[in-house]
């Protein structure tokens, strides 16, 4: 009977470790900017106002981007009619290295919103929404900030199609291909947003939706879509990848990720937030940046614990990157409400 039990209860953690090391598991979409696309169908890209997800380019975007790149696009080639989707201009284009969203009515008249930033750093996760508002129009948000250049004109959610919406290629004209990593893609047929937020990360759930993709099954050409739809994709070249964008993002040039000893807490957080140390004598110094790379504040010295103030500064999401003069350096992300 000992024995029949401890069997037992060796069976079941050893199914509960097994289940819980998948739930660990996070697989992206790897795209090569060459040939790689998934096809969404021709259904699923029909009366949506919000379409997001997050990316990460494996070369730096900027102002001189020599072709296209898109992130989701349905394609008429015809005459662009009904027409929309997510992408950054080439440097021949109306706002060059931008993040685009786009939509092409049934009149041929052109409708976009445009992130603030021209310029998205090679190995950098980065979140992305574009909305379509029923009063207030076309909108994207970038890192969940609400971003300036808007159309406030059109108001309408997108028609239908017999164009396939395409992942990472400029729908069925199967060029402008992305070259980088997307998980957790999300459309929906109401608008998600209207003010700041913190992005959601991680395994993405349909809420509101009518389709969302985890892509984590790790394995085979189905892009499985989790919402009641079944709106499945096909994959044609992207493999997947374990990464999240839920690890906190590297700094450019950082060698690794390390918050043992560190923590910064309330996170998210709105006026201030308290930044502790391990008591272990070793001084560490702060800098903050935020998703430009830029850096907006440096504390030094630190050997307890210090606070970081949000005076002066935007809403959004942040990179804080300490060292000790042990040696120890790592960096993990802040959101500021």
């Amino acid at each position: 009977m000992k024995k029949l039990t401890f069997t037992l209860i060796l069976l079941l953690t050893t199914c509960f470790f097994h289940q819980n090391m998948q739930a660990q598991t996070n697989y992206v979409l790897l795209f090569d900017g060459v040939d790689d696309y998934v096809d969404l169908g021709d259904s699923v890209g029909d009366s949506v106002r919000t379409v997001e997800m997050w990316f990460k380019p494996l070369s730096s975007i900027t102002p001189s981007l020599a072709t296209t790149q898109s992130l989701i696009m349905r394609s008429n080639l015809g005459n662009n009619i009904d027409e929309f989707g997510l992408c950054f201009p080439q440097s021949t284009w109306a706002g060059a290295g931008r993040l685009r969203f786009h939509y092409t009515d049934f009149t041929q008249n052109f409708h976009a919103a445009y992130s603030d930033q021209d310029t998205w750093i090679e190995g950098r996760w980065y979140h992305v929404a574009g909305v379509i508002d029923p009063v207030n129009g076309m909108r994207l948000y970038i890192n969940g900030i609400l971003q300036n250049v808007a159309d406030p004109t059109f108001t309408k959610a997108t028609d239908p199609s017999s164009d396939f919406l395409g992942l990472g290629v400029w729908g069925n004209k199967y060029d402008r291909y992305f070259n980088g990593e997307i998980e957790d893609v999300r459309l929906s047929g109401i608008a998600e947003y209207n003010a700041n937020f913190t992005p959601p990360c991680q395994h993405l759930a349909l809420g509101t939706g009518k389709a969302v993709y985890n892509f984590n099954e790790g394995s085979g050409s189905v892009a499985y879509d989790a919402g009641p739809g079944s709106f499945d994709g096909i994959i044609v070249g992207p493999v997947y990848y374990k990464d999240s964008s839920c690890v906190n993002p590297p700094l450019a040039n950082d060698p690794l990720i390390n918050n043992e000893g560190v923590k910064a807490y309330p996170n998210p957080f709105t006026g201030e937030a308290t930044i502790s140390v391990a008591e272990d004598g070793t001084s560490y110094n702060f800098d903050l940046y935020n998703v430009l790379g830029e850096s907006v504040r440096r504390i030094t010295g630190v050997r307890k614990s210090t606070r970081l103030n949000a005076a002066g500064l935007d809403p959004g999401i942040y990179f804080l990157r300490y060292s000790s003069d042990t040696g120890r350096v790592g960096s993990q992300r802040l959101v500021i409400q």
